[in-house]
C-alpha cells in the first residue's frame, strides 16, 4: 500500500505517474511508433535496472570502508563536523576510484546538462505554446513563436539560476519538487481517462 500511494501521489521528474513531459519529449523525437516504443522500453530498463548498480555498490562499499561517522569524521579532519553525515560517504568513496574521476566529472557534467536543457526546452513549450500561443498572441508566424520560445528559454534560464541566492542545499530544491509535485499523480492519471472520453464524444455519430 506505502508503494502504491507514493506512485500515483507524487510527481517527480522523469518518473511521472502515467507518463509525462519526459517521456513524451522522447517519443516525440523518434522517427516511427516502433522507434518510440522501443526507446521508451529501454530507457525504463536503463533508468531503473542498470544505472542504480554504481551507486548502491558504492553505497554498500562505503558501508566496509566508513561504517561509523567517526570514521568519516578521520578520514576528513579539514571538514567542519556539522557537515559530516552518512550522506557523505558516498562522495568520500569517489575519491578511492582514482582511475575513474576523469569518467565521474563527465558523467556528471552530460547529466547537469542534459537536465537543464531539458527543463529549459519543457518549460519554454509551456510558456509559448499552452500561454501565450493561446490566449495572448493566437494568429502569428511560426518564426515568432520560435522567437518567443527562445526569449522564454533565456528568462527560465536568469530566474532558475537565481534560486540558488534562496535555497541553501539541494536537499531544500528536492523539498520544494516534492511540495509542488505532492498529489498531482491522480491528475496524471485522469487525464488519460478524460482524453478518450472527449474522443468517443467527438467520433460517435
Amino acid at each position: 500500500m506505502p508503494l502504491t500511494v507514493q506512485w500515483w501521489a507524487v510527481w517527480y521528474p522523469g518518473a511521472e505517474p502515467g507518463g509525462g513531459s519526459y517521456i513524451a519529449q522522447r517519443m516525440l523525437a523518434s522517427k516511427s511508433e516502433k522507434d518510440a516504443l522501443g526507446g521508451t522500453l529501454f530507457f525504463n530498463l536503463a533508468h531503473y535496472i542498470l544505472r542504480p548498480w554504481p551507486w548502491i555498490l558504492v553505497g554498500l562499499a562505503s558501508l566496509v570502508v566508513y561504517p561509523t561517522l567517526a570514521d568519516l569524521r578521520k578520514a576528513l579532519p579539514n571538514v567542519d563536523p556539522s557537515l559530516i553525515g552518512h550522506d557523505i560517504a558516498f562522495p568520500r568513496c569517489c575519491d578511492h576510484a582514482a582511475g575513474w574521476i576523469g569518467l565521474m566529472v563527465g558523467g556528471l557534467v552530460a547529466a547537469n546538462s542534459s537536465t537543464i536543457l531539458t527543463h529549459l526546452n519543457w518549460g519554454a513549450s509551456y510558456l509559448v505554446h499552452d500561454f501565450y500561443r493561446r490566449f495572448l498572441k493566437r494568429d502569428d508566424t511560426e518564426k515568432h513563436y520560435v522567437r518567443a520560445g527562445r526569449i522564454a528559454t533565456v528568462l527560465l534560464f536568469v530566474l532558475s539560476s537565481s534560486l540558488v541566492f534562496v535555497l541553501q542545499t539541494a536537499q531544500d530544491s528536492f523539498n520544494i519538487i516534492l511540495q509542488v509535485g505532492a498529489g498531482t499523480g491522480l491528475l496524471y492519471l485522469l487525464r488519460w481517462f478524460g482524453g478518450a472520453s472527449r474522443r468517443g464524444a467527438k467520433s460517435s455519430p
